[in-house]
């Protein structure tokens, strides 16, 4: 699927509300939120993996993705072989 503004608003959307609640938490949520959009959880819930890992760097983060140009940056790290050094 394509990564549209809006399916990327929804990614978000579900992954700030995740990020909220305690781990032990996520996959009756995730259930109830992706409503069988199997895409849309699996990214989620590699998003939350990478939270784990990263822990507060990834949290620091999360102010770059409510800019203008969010999607854009998005797509470009992820899609990108070449990590940047922000």
């Amino acid at each position: 699927m394509t990564l549209t503004p809006e399916r990327w608003q929804r990614e978000r959307d579900v992954l700030h509300r995740a990020t909220q609640m305690d781990e032990e938490e996520h996959p009756a949520f995730l259930k109830h939120q992706c409503n069988g959009d199997t895409e849309l959880r699996n990214e989620v819930e590699k998003l939350l993996v990478a939270e784990g890992e990263l822990g507060s760097s990834f949290r620091l983060m999360r102010p770059i993705f409510s800019r203008k140009n969010s999607l854009a940056l998005f797509i470009a790290r992820r899609t990108s072989p070449v990590r940047s050094s922000e």
